[in-house]
């Protein structure tokens, strides 16, 4: 019987670059030039763990750089657009790491400095009495709306431990300020 293909190689094959219109199927592809298709799906079953790293590069923003699908519910469960975007439900790893770069460069040491202006108490209070939340931190609905930047999050809830900080040890000195007092008194 034929074969219902027009290329069938039974062994290995090297190309300089290659325009693919229609299905690759290999068990094993060495490929030390281009690939160029307008979809590139890839199936692999690994007994463990992979030996290389793919390099896959978009031309244009915005376009799935690489999706991974759910053959079951055919919804797309992992996907990388050209721009960045990375867009799946959960991550589990290791470490994040978020550079200052990706924050704009910011952090809250100056909260330290002496000529940071902290709110009175008073003054917090009636902050929170009129937006139900802390100054710096977004409210529920500009969460719901915008997500959240956990780089920037980590940053503003460092601020706000730094900021107790400050009120911590305003409160000690008045604490021991009244102990004095109330020492000289007897």
């Amino acid at each position: 019987m034929p074969s219902q293909v027009k290329l069938d190689v039974a062994g290995s094959f090297k190309a300089q670059s290659a325009n693919i219109t229609g299905t690759l199927s290999a068990q094993s592809a060495n490929i030390s030039g281009t690939i160029t298709a307008t979809k590139m799906e890839v199936n692999h079953t690994a007994n463990g763990d992979w030996g290389y790293a793919s390099h896959i590069k978009v031309n244009r923003d915005l376009t799935k750089a690489l999706a991974i699908t759910n053959t079951t519910t055919n919804k797309d469960v992992f996907v990388l657009y050209g721009s960045g975007v990375l867009c799946t439900k959960k991550i589990f790893t290791e470490k994040i790491e978020v550079t200052l770069s990706a924050m704009n460069n910011t952090w809250y040491d100056h909260v330290f400095y002496p000529d940071y202006q902290l709110r009175s108490l008073s003054e917090l209070e009636q902050y929170i009495k009129q937006n139900n939340r802390l100054p710096e931190i977004p409210s529920a609905q500009e969460v719901m709306e915008n997500g959240l930047d956990l780089g920037d999050m980590q940053g503003k809830l460092l601020l706000k431990v730094e900021e107790l900080t400050l009120y911590i040890l305003d409160l000690q000195k008045q604490i021991d300020e009244l102990k004095q007092t109330k020492g000289e008194t007897k």
